[in-house]
């Protein structure tokens, strides 16, 4: 404050406000109150705004170290949650999702991010739908104690119906579309037979075709990840529910901060192996969803498009 306080402008600014007070007591009439005037304007100037200063500096100096923070973890962006940042945090997806070959997803059920009747953005729907976008996703097993527990804090949010319909539904519908692309390729390049034959071809076969994998795990959920080619979004699960903040029924996981990384960093390095430590440990249900897929391609039309909402 003092080094502030002690520059040449603010000593000057004030020394000739003082001067000025002082020749205002010599000065006649409406040259006194003139003096008087300029030299408490001066004073004043001279004195709150190296304050005003001191206080920016400070507050400066602690936004700077936070920020040189973020920078060295690698944190590219936080968003206040879900809820507040929604359209900011989709054109951010949007924008990974764009330059991404492959996409990684752990979460509890993802049923709007994956769902072909929710309103996506055509980028998104794209790199969802298509065989050339390695897609893995992890969800919590519906049928888990773990399930039960994030269903029951959350109130009467549809938790566990919301899993199986990304299973029996969502995903089944992604892999629906590819196999539909896969087809529509092998027809262009000539595959004709196998391209008329998908029912005696094997799951397993398909699955390595529309590229794309499905796991559940039992552990309780403790991390939210979208993981891209370039960078990562993550958000903290809890089972901690604000009544305040949480209305009754709502899902509790869009309250919290988004913390976005950049890949090579340290924090996306520790979540990319929590991702792995997760999927070697969970059971897959890749077969199952590819199997399903097979049997419903014959009935497939797109779907409709509707109202997005937040992925859990």
């Amino acid at each position: 404050m003092l080094t502030i306080l002690g520059r040449p402008i603010f000593l000057l600014l004030n020394a000739t406000g003082v001067g000025l007070l002082f020749l205002s007591q010599a000065l006649p009439g409406i040259w006194g109150v003139g003096s008087v005037t300029v030299g408490s304007a001066f004073l004043t100037i001279g004195i709150t705004l190296p304050v005003a200063l001191y206080f920016q500096v400070q507050s400066n100096a602690e936004a700077f170290k936070i920020l040189s923070t973020c920078g060295r973890v690698g944190i590219e962006s936080i968003f206040v949650s879900r809820k507040r940042d929604a359209g900011d945090l989709r054109e951010a997806i949007d924008e990974a999702v764009s330059k991404s070959n492959a996409i990684s997803l752990l979460g509890i059920a993802f049923r709007t991010f994956t769902d072909p009747s929710a309103e996506s953005r055509e980028g998104i729907s794209q790199k969802i739908n298509s065989p050339s976008t390695h897609l893995r996703v992890l969800l919590l097993n519906p049928e888990s104690k773990a399930a039960e527990r994030r269903a029951k804090v959350e109130l009467g949010n549809a938790t566990i119906d919301d899993i199986k319909y990304t299973l029996q539904n969502s995903l089944v519908a992604a892999a629906v579309e590819r196999l539909r692309r896969v087809r529509q390729d092998q027809m262009v390049t000539g595959g004709t037979k196998e391209a008329g034959s998908q029912t005696e071809i094997s799951s397993e076969k398909w699955r390595e075709k529309l590229n794309m994998e499905v796991r559940i795990y039992e552990t309780e959920p403790v991390v939210f990840l979208m993981v891209f080619d370039d960078t990562m979004f993550t958000e903290q699960y809890h089972l901690g529910r604000p009544d305040e903040l949480v209305p009754v029924g709502s899902c509790i996981g869009k309250y919290m901060p988004i913390v976005q990384y950049r890949r090579g960093s340290t924090g996306f390095r520790f979540l990319e192996c929590h991702f792995e430590s997760v999927w070697n440990e969970a059971t897959d249900q890749t077969n199952e969803i590819v199997q399903t897929a097979l049997n419903r391609y014959k009935d497939y039309r797109p779907s409709p498009v509707t109202k997005e909402r937040e992925p859990t």
